[in-house]
């Protein structure tokens, strides 16, 4: 290893596209991409010679008054700046330039084991720490260390470098035996001992997290299970003996003497009989053949019962063994196909030749559809090799050359030697296509890396798949244009338009080459910044600029200027108040009084300072207006509906935001005037933490204090989040039925566990996550739309309609797939759903009306408020002329004046 040169350390510090074409697109034809119901044809004899696949495609890529306050008095504090003047030197006329020669290597070399003592610490040019005894850096091993501090442990990999803010699994040898396990360092290399993250992790005197382990601490017995986490809120069955775990991973022992029959433990069940779990062998319960495993789990999925026999056995996710016979086997419960070579024996990671016919089934025993990876043994090289094959929605391998597709709609692209391909630009005839990591061929705007450049391609395709090139298309309601070789332009001047970094034509202010470049809805420039001084009106907003540089600052008091822009619609910095801000409107003049934010649904107040003469936002302080207090918070938000700890004592507020005055100083439970309930401990403070045990019950609450009620609770496990049903009374529910938040939305408890995924509830079909779903989703290949009632209805080709959210909404579909972009004149987005109301983009904002058409180039009157749409359809913004009138609206183009 090379020698590093160190330092003695004393301690360690750490879619589918639209043929519109643009106003500005004359130089050229548009690419017709318009989606088509006959859309389906593919040549399965495309030229063989014309197979060619790119070797850098890489992965696809598909937010006043002067009254004493209620507090009497707010202490202010002042803080100074110092400032510290520098010198620079002056250099005389004549300068004497030497040449210095290079450290050769081997000098430095030599300089670095110069300064490596034989004993400590030492850290490199690079910042890597070491540690040496006798000369030899330690490595892969962990090391205590005395210091000032007390005994810190330390771990040094391979290389010797100190492991440090980070956690690792390793291996080493310790007294002659390997030893492994999880470790965890902080910034300063120092091995984390003892309970961490929150309590949910605990490393041990070997500083290895316990996994798959009891604690016993202070007389208290836990668990943590095999990522590493406390058990908690549950019932786990370790070594045969049942614990419950509370909210805080303390464990109980239960007494199962007595016990008969299922148990749910965590997410397995088990199986009593006179107080005794069945283990390792198969049990017949009520006519149905179960198998449970060693530790009493009983059995899903494939599985051994005998390790020293090649027999495998399948058991449905129910637990029910099948009865296998010689040949196929549907699982009603899983949708899949399994393959038993006679009685009881499932085959797993092989070929299967039924009736001329070849399949695949996987390590699961599952029969494989759609392209999938295998692993076979190649005589000829003498080892095992990995190919991605393609078998249809009946399991059929096809290894002929050509598009396959399957019953959802999906295309496929089988190469001449019979792979599928995975990940590529396939090139057939003069076009070309991408098949993503699925091998499905992908359509609309994709994103493919590019390994010889570290960056990514981009490309739109027609509904055929086919990059579109040479030519502009619209998709995402954004403009690009494909060059020859059907690559988006990115950050370049093309044809007299900017295309931006994702390839769309640039459309308002667009920095470019360290300038902002101001551009019309047609993608026209309409000025530099910076160009002309004074005020300058581009594309609906005002710049300033001044000697030559976009201004920056208050501008004669009036107007805040933000690289050259009139702020508007926006919180600026206070001109003459440190760390306090005005609100601007669309005139760029501060606003006064009361101002409602529809963004955020909350109020803010702003009011004359008397010192500095501005309109402020009230910012944590008391405000009396019109007889009546209220309180604003650091964010400037009125705070209401709510108790709130204001310098250490606790105030009421009403949902208007009134200060209700009332002592709360008391212990004990305490009502708002809306009904949620708050805690105040014995010391006056609110209760903000998540859980509190008061009396013999926990009770929940959000991080302002207020109780859960009614509502969903979750905490993360290692199998992902456990989620909790918290009643109205503030307890976890460990009852069974449907549940509803004030919110509206609806969950499923099952003797208290929340319901995930599929399922029949009084005959009907839902699907929970965790709520109840409501749109659009596919599950295994095909696609469904659940109403706002939980139903739902399989949607294969046209119109459907369902009330989501109480709105009613449509959704199209094309040989079973969600329609995606510009179809018929209508534009479809996620899933399917066919856009309506306001669209957000890069480029500005859209409406649609309630059929779904794009309002362009008039006057658009929606809920009562008034809007203009230019000829794209982006909505004017800022100060605009319409048939010589000037018009002001604001940042949602709603019209002010």
């Amino acid at each position: 290893m090379k020698r590093k040169k160190v330092c003695a350390l004393l301690c360690i510090t750490a879619i589918s596209t639209a043929t519109v074409t643009p106003v500005m697109a004359t130089e050229g034809n548009t690419a017709q991409v318009q989606n088509e119901a006959n859309q389906e044809q593919r040549n399965v004899t495309d030229g063989a010679e014309n197979d060619e696949v790119s070797e850098n495609a890489g992965i696809g890529n598909k937010e006043t008054t002067d009254h004493t306050d209620p507090e009497e008095a707010i202490e202010n504090s002042e803080q100074a700046d110092e400032n510290q003047d520098s010198v620079q030197g002056q250099k005389d006329q004549h300068t004497i330039i030497e040449e210095v020669p290079e450290q050769s290597e081997t000098q430095s070399a030599d300089e670095e084991e110069k300064n490596i003592p034989k004993e400590g610490w030492y850290v490199d040019q690079k910042g890597n720490t070491y540690y040496y005894e006798y000369g030899v850096a330690l490595e892969n091993t962990i090391k205590e260390i005395a210091s000032e501090d007390g005994v810190k442990a330390f771990y040094f990999d391979y290389n010797g470098i100190m492991l440090k803010d980070t956690w690792r699994q390793i291996a080493y040898l310790k007294d002659g035996t390997w030893v492994s396990g999880w470790i965890r360092a902080d910034e300063n290399g120092c091995l984390q001992h003892g309970w961490f993250n929150g309590d949910d992790e605990y490393y041990g005197e070997d500083y290895f997290r316990y996994n798959d382990k009891f604690l016993e601490e202070d007389g208290k017995l836990y668990y943590f299970n095999g990522d590493g986490r406390l058990i908690k809120n549950t019932e786990i069955i370790i070594e045969g003996k049942r614990y419950k775990a509370d909210e805080n991973g303390i464990l109980t022992l239960v007494d199962t003497s007595k016990e008969n029959g299922w148990r749910l433990a965590g997410n397995n069940w088990y199986y009593y009989e006179n107080g005794a779990l069945i283990k390792d062998s198969f049990k017949e319960i009520n006519g149905v053949r179960y198998h449970f495993e060693k530790d009493g789990k009983m059995s899903t999925g494939a599985f051994y019962p005998d390790p020293m026999s090649p027999i495998c056995y399948l058991a449905e996710p129910n637990g029910e063994v099948v009865n296998g016979k010689h040949g196929w086997y549907h699982s009603s419960q899983t949708d899949k196909w399994y393959w038993f070579n006679g009685a009881d024996s499932l085959i797993l990671n092989s070929f299967v030749k039924d009736a001329g016919k070849k399949y695949y089934v996987g390590y699961d025993g599952a029969m494989q559809t759609g392209v999938f990876w295998i692993s076979t043994y190649d005589e000829d090289k003498k080892e095992y090799v990995s190919k991605q094959i393609y078998a249809d929605g009946s399991g059929i391998i096809n290894e002929q050359q050509g598009w396959k597709k399957d019953s959802a709609g999906n295309w496929y692209y089988v190469k001449k030697d019979g792979s599928a391909a995975i990940n590529e630009i396939v090139e057939i005839g003069s076009e070309k296509y991408y098949l993503d990591y699925n091998g499905q061929m992908e359509t609309g705007k994709i994103n493919i890396y590019d390994s010889e450049s570290g960056d990514y391609n981009y490309y739109v395709t027609d509904s055929n798949g086919a990059f579109i090139k040479d030519n502009w298309v619209r998709t995402d309601l954004e403009w690009y244009y494909a060059g020859k070789d059907g690559k988006l332009y990115r950050n370049q001047w093309a044809k007299g338009y900017y295309f931006m970094d994702d390839g769309s034509m640039a459309v308002g202010a667009a920095e470019i080459d360290g300038k902002t470049y101001v551009f019309d809805e047609n993608g026209k420039k309409e000025g530099i910044v910076g160009e002309k001084d004074g005020w300058q009106l581009y594309d609906g907003n005002w710049y300033y600029t001044k000697d030559g540089e976009a201004y920056d600052g208050w501008l004669d008091g009036t107007y805040y200027i933000s690289d050259g822009k009139m702020a508007t619609n926006i919180e600026v910095p206070a001109e003459n108040a440190e760390d306090r801000y005005c609100y601007v409107g669309a005139d760029g003049k501060v606003q006064k009084g009361w101002r409602y934010d529809s963004g955020l649904h909350e109020w803010q107040y702003a009011d004359k300072d008397e010192k500095t003469k501005e309109y402020l936002l009230a910012k944590q302080e008391w405000k009396q207006i019109n007889g009546t207090w209220y309180y604003f918070d650091e964010y400037s938000i009125m705070v209401s509906n709510t108790i709130k700890n204001i310098n250490e004592k606790l105030y009421e507020f009403a949902n208007s935001g009134a200060w209700i005055p009332r002592d709360l100083s008391a212990q004990g439970w305490k009502q708002s005037e809306t009904g949620a309930w708050y805690y105040v401990n014995a010391d006056g403070s609110l209760n903000t933490k998540e859980k509190k045990k008061i009396g013999n019950l926990t009770y929940y609450f959000y991080n302002d204090g207020e109780m859960i009620s009614n509502s969903l609770y979750s905490e993360y496990s290692s199998d992902g989040f456990k989620y909790y049903w918290i009643n109205l009374n503030g307890n976890i529910d460990e009852g069974t039925g449907w549940r509803q938040t004030k919110w509206g939305s609806w969950y499923y408890l099952e003797n208290g566990n929340i319901v995930t995924g599929n399922k029949k509830v009084n005959g009907s079909e839902y699907y929970f996550n965790p709520s109840m779903y409501i749109g659009m989703r596919e599950d295994n290949g095909r696609c469904y739309l659940y109403d706002d009632s939980g139903s739902r209805q399989v949607c294969t080709n046209g119109w459907y309609q369902a009330k989501v959210y109480g709105e009613t909404c449509w959704y199209y579909f094309v040989s079973g797939k969600p329609a995606s972009g510009w179809l018929n004149g209508y534009y479809f987005g996620y899933n399917g759903y066919m856009t309506s109301g306001y669209v957000s983009t890069m480029s500005g904002i859209y409406m649609f009306d309630k059929d779904g058409h794009l309002r362009t180039n008039g006057w658009i009157c929606e809920n009562g408020t008034w809007y203009y749409a230019g000829k794209t359809g982006r909505l004017y913004t800022g100060e605009r002329k319409i048939g010589g009138v000037t018009y002001l609206f604001d940042d949602m183009g709603r019209w002010v004046r």
